[in-house]
């Protein structure tokens, strides 16, 4: 992890304590914050379970910003022209792994295109 990254243990987000949460920075600006949790916090079966329960919750909150063309069965994708969120459920490091983040688009964007113009 760099200097522009924050990293906190079991945080509750969403009605779920979340085995780690990520803070990035750009500009000094909050940029990107994730949450995520594995096998190594919860059984199988309850990230099952989250992943339907926080899932339908966001499409409910956010249909309208729900990107279809995007998403698959185990990503969830929302936009609303500023920020992206990002709702995935993947096998990751030898065990499923529940993540949620959180985007802010325009700095995203800037900091992919100045690291990009670096190479």
């Amino acid at each position: 992890m760099d200097e522009n990254t924050v990293a906190v243990n079991d945080v509750r987000f969403g009605g779920q304590t979340w085995g780690v949460a990520r803070l990035q920075f750009y500009k000094n600006k909050l940029y990107i914050i994730s949450f995520m949790s594995s096998e190594h916090d919860y059984s199988k079966e309850n990230l099952d379970m989250i992943w339907d329960i926080l899932g339908e919750s966001l499409k409910k909150k956010y249909s309208r910003y729900y990107l279809t063309y995007f998403s698959k069965e185990f990503d969830k994708w929302f936009d609303d022209d500023r920020t992206r969120i990002w709702f995935r459920y993947e096998y990751f490091q030898d065990a499923w792994a529940l993540s949620i983040l959180y985007y802010d688009i325009k700095l995203y964007d800037e900091k992919s295109d100045k690291e990009e113009n670096e190479l």
